[in-house]
């Protein structure tokens, strides 16, 4: 039989819209094709199969074979169906894995939760719907989104979507505002899949022969949808999780399980989880060997500055960099004297985590017993004693400083249940004098003039919260000209020296800003520490940090200086500590009166100083694994004291957090 004879027996219909779906999967695969040229062979390989497969059954979907028996035309739809929403999955996971530069899907088990989990967001679509292509779009546009937000955030904070970041719209936004973005080959390339899906769907419609039939498809797809998250969150809360989920790194979470699922399994599984052995009677007991101090009325109480340097973080200090001047003079040149202390910082973020960073600075609890990334909007609505509200009730003016949007974190609503008074935001900033921009955001300098100002105006004892933004990536200002240049590393390094000209810049600021102070009659103390360290070239960061390895990208530092003697606190080695631990090392050593929480923290400082996701350190600065630790009495009694803390609001220990 010729060919002529065998089309004629299949009927084809080659209709204008037809053709213009056959001309669009051809235009992906020759951009596939093109853009995948200069990608490693085997992943383009991967990628142009896949592009030949979606082809195939598309063309052979597009055409109205009359000839075809109806059961086997619904099978191919039905396949054609499965194949678009699980091909919309596969490109999710593409686009991740090409942002991380490695294959996901360590655990295989992973791939079918995905692909169920998939499939349950398209039931769900037709049982609102009743249309199959309306389904397969609205699959494809949430598919598209959370596939390129997850891609950038992996590029730019090293961590991909999760569950808390839905609240966080508004900080998402603003933090897309600070960076230089463009669309590569791969959102591109993921971009059209997914049209070309969406255009496959319009052929994908089934015909119900009665209404009926269509009514009780549609109301098993929604109990299958929601079936979905109701299995996933049974089984991966009572029976325990099928995916392995590190709550420590996240990225390598994502890595072993794919993002869809990491981001399934985080939402199954973020919810507070009471600790073995947990016991308020046991808490309390425990408490009464901490008592809180109070403020003695016949002192002067002492002005406290707390300044969150953006991304501070001292680079230069390995041997392996050489600068043509010295970045951090004035920084550096602060010690362990009588009124001054210095030490090295482990953080739980790198290129991103501020408000975790100030969260536990504030409250004294630590990320090693799966704190949120956003606790301020995760834990909002709380009450959370902490030192901001501890020095509010004692009679404090508590004030927060930030050359940003107040918005962002959720900053607005929590300063708020956290005890600041004032929250002076970019609004009221860019209005005063010295609001000149250093690099892509404002100033450090009217942050310290603000400061002055509040200090120099009042009479009451201020509490004032610095967050800066100078030295904020993405380090690509065409505005600014960095004074730092980089001799060693060999290499061009345009973002590096744009960020250590901005710290040398902040350096001079915090400087000034210090000697003005010193002039001051009452007693003032200042606490100074960068929150992260910055996201800048990989083989720069790669030279800074070769001798410490991986802690090395969670290192910061962190300084105190004041105008009258600070008091020593015995058997704690302080050059290296964590987050948790500094804001009652802090009060300790500026002789401000503890918390029995306060008091409970220094004392574990003394037996283990460092306690975070890249490591935990004994008193003699010794690596020690955390799993060796997590029975100990000292860390469980921790991690029963944040879940009280946070969690356990009804039953919470309030004098032994309050003063």
């Amino acid at each position: 039989m010729s060919f002529i004879e065998r089309s004629k027996l299949l009927k084809f219909n080659f209709s204008k819209k037809k053709l213009a779906l056959i001309g669009m999967v051809v235009l992906i695969l020759v951009i596939g094709w093109i853009s995948n040229a200069e990608i490693a062979e085997e992943t383009a390989q991967k990628n142009i199969f896949l592009l030949l497969l979606l082809m195939f059954l598309s063309v052979s979907l597009v055409f109205k074979f009359e000839s075809i028996p109806i059961k086997i035309s619904l099978f191919l739809k039905i396949s054609g169906i499965l194949f678009s929403v699980i091909t919309i999955f596969l490109g999710i996971e593409q686009l991740a894995s090409v942002s991380t530069k490695t294959l996901l899907f360590e655990n295989h088990t992973a791939v079918l939760y995905g692909c169920y989990f998939i499939i349950g967001i398209t039931a769900l679509f037709f049982a609102i719907s009743g249309s199959i292509p309306i389904s397969i779009m609205g699959t494809a546009v949430i598919g598209c989104v959370f596939g390129i937000v997850n891609y950038y955030l992996l590029a730019l904070r090293e961590r991909p979507l999760l569950p808390e970041d839905i609240n966080g719209v508004s900080t998402l936004k603003n933090i897309i505002a600070q960076y230089h973005f463009y669309l590569d080959h791969d959102i591109y390339e993921f971009i059209l899949l997914l049209l070309c899906i969406a255009l496959l769907s319009q052929f994908l419609i089934i015909k119900f022969t009665y209404v009926r039939v269509k009514s009780l498809t549609r109301i098993i797809c929604f109990i299958f949808a929601i079936l979905v998250p109701t299995t996933i969150y049974g089984r991966w809360n009572v029976h325990g999780v099928p995916v392995s989920i590190n709550h420590f790194n996240m990225k390598k979470s994502m890595e072993q399980n794919g993002s869809l699922v990491n981001f399934a399994a985080v939402a199954a599984t973020s919810g507070a989880k009471k600790p073995s052995g947990y016991s308020v009677t046991q808490l309390k007991k425990l408490s009464k060997n901490y008592s809180s101090e109070s403020i003695d009325s016949s002192q002067v109480e002492p002005d406290v500055v707390v300044i969150l340097g953006e991304s501070w973080s001292n680079l230069t200090a390995s041997k392996k960099i050489r600068t043509n001047q010295p970045v951090l003079p004035n920084l550096d040149s602060i010690g362990n004297t009588d009124m001054t202390r210095s030490g090295r910082l482990l953080v739980n973020g790198f290129g991103g985590g501020t408000s975790r960073s100030e969260f536990e600075l504030f409250t004294g609890t630590n990320a090693l017993y799966r704190l949120s990334e956003s606790p301020y909007q995760s834990y909002q609505n709380k009450h959370i004693p902490n030192l901001v509200s501890n020095f509010r009730d004692q009679g404090y003016d508590t004030t927060a400083l930030h050359t940003e949007r107040k918005e962002n974190w959720n900053r607005d609503s929590a300063y708020g249940d956290f005890g600041f008074t004032k929250f002076k935001d970019v609004d009221y900033f860019k209005n005063q004098p010295n609001s000149a921009r250093k690099g892509s955001f404002m100033s450090d300098s009217v942050l310290y003039d603000e400061t002055l100002n509040i200090l120099n105006e009042s009479e009451n004892p201020q509490f004032i919260f610095c967050i800066t933004m100078q030295t904020h990536g993405d380090y690509s200002s065409s505005n600014y000209h960095s004074k730092i240049k980089i001799n060693e590393p060999e290499g061009t390094y345009p973002l590096a020296e744009q960020y250590l000209g901005l710290m040398n810049d902040s350096d001079q600021s915090i400087n000034a800003f210090l000697e003005k102070l010193s002039q001051r009659k009452r007693p003032t103390a200042v606490l100074m520490f960068g929150d992260h360290t910055p996201k800048v070239e990989t083989e720069f960061l790669s030279a800074a940090f070769e001798k410490k390895g991986k802690t090395g990208y969670y290192e910061t530092f962190y300084k105190i200086w004041s105008n009258y003697k600070l008091a020593s606190v015995d058997n704690v080695n302080a050059s290296i500590l964590s987050t948790n631990y500094l804001g009652a090392y802090f009060c300790a050593t500026a002789n401000i009166p503890l918390t029995g929480y306060q008091k409970y923290l220094v004392e574990n400082a003394k037996e283990y100083p460092v306690l975070s996701i890249s490591k935990t350190m004994d008193s003699r600065h010794r690596s020690i694994e955390y799993s060796k630790l997590e029975n100990t009495p000292i860390i469980k009694n921790q991690s029963k004291l944040q879940y009280n803390l946070i969690f356990d609001q009804k039953n919470q220990i309030s004098k032994f957090f309050t003063k």
